[in-house]
């Protein structure tokens, strides 16, 4: 087909795990391993790192991403969560393959998070932003990926009540180079009540839409303003995390946002079409089963 839509990068069908390959097309010599828990707290400390994202099962390291190790001759993992998200059984597979391997976790996702931005902040010390996303669900955090691993804003969570812990709040106001929170989702989601805690010394911005599919539009136009832009978007389901996750490295690496879509895409086709002259090519990460085939051809009929 004669488009500038790039080919799909598969996962399989149901196998989010054959994605792995498609994160490391460009890496460094370290590798930032995750699975579901650590979603949400992996893409800065990536970028802090210059790495990408390879994702495993929880119990086994899957052959493709044994694969992808190899064949990149990582000399470093990471891996984003405790024994909850990978098992030590992974890491030991993982170990045989990459010598120097440690984790960076807590007892729950909320202190994964926690734990990776002092490390990324550690490295580097990056950007004045905090992003502030939910920790229940994985959407808002996912949309904001590329910004995150391209300019090393960490993300951290905020609880069941919307709000932050006492020891997310001590580490955001005692680092001096901090300026700016971004609250990501409405205030059902990550409460109003951020800004007591935390005070007044910051500026506040709120990204938050209708859904998902709104908020992730309003994420990708926020990000250009920060440097990011339309040459090389990322489509992704907002369905599940997988493809986003793996993915975000990708589009930071191109400087470009990335898109959640639903079914149907029309939040997605809207905001593309609205950019379409910033357009160069369209990525779709993940088979029909993720997006479908429609959402691939109206793409491509579109941006030809």
């Amino acid at each position: 087909m004669d488009s500038n839509l790039k080919p799909r990068w598969e996962t399989d069908g149901a196998s989010r795990y054959a994605h792995a390959g498609f994160s490391c097309y460009e890496v460094g010599s370290l590798t930032v391993w995750s699975h579901e828990w650590g979603i949400r707290s992996t893409q800065s400390l990536a970028d802090s790192y210059a790495a990408p994202v390879v994702l495993t099962a929880r119990d086994y390291l899957s052959p493709q991403a044994a694969d992808v190790l190899r064949s990149l001759g990582c000399k470093h993992v990471i891996v984003a969560g405790g024994p909850a998200a990978i098992s030590d059984a992974t890491v030991a597979e993982v170990a045989s393959i990459v010598g120097d391997v440690r984790r960076v976790f807590g007892p729950d996702r909320f202190q994964t998070s926690l734990e990776s931005m002092r490390e990324a902040r550690a490295i580097s010390v990056g950007s004045n932003t905090v992003l502030v996303a939910t920790g229940l669900n994985f959407a808002d955090a996912l949309s904001v990926g590329p910004a995150s691993w391209k300019l090393r804003m960490p993300v951290v969570l905020a609880g069941t009540d919307g709000t932050l812990s006492a020891e997310v709040v001590s580490a955001i106001t005692s680092d001096p180079a901090i300026s700016r929170i971004v609250l990501l989702g409405g205030p059902a989601v990550v409460s109003d009540a951020v800004r007591d805690q935390l005070g007044p010394a910051y500026e506040y911005v709120r990204l938050g839409g209708s859904d998902r599919y709104a908020t992730s539009s309003l994420v990708a136009d926020w990000a250009c303003a920060q440097s990011l832009g339309w040459t090389h978007p990322h489509v992704v389901t907002g369905r599940g995390f997988a493809d986003a996750l793996a993915g975000a490295a990708s589009a930071g690496v191109r400087s470009s946002v990335l898109l959640l879509s639903d079914d149907t895409g029309a939040a997605t086709l809207t905001n593309l079409k609205n950019h379409a002259g910033e357009v160069v090519d369209v990525v779709i990460l993940g088979g029909s089963q993720a997006v479908s085939t429609e959402i691939e051809n109206y793409l491509a009929t579109t941006f030809r």
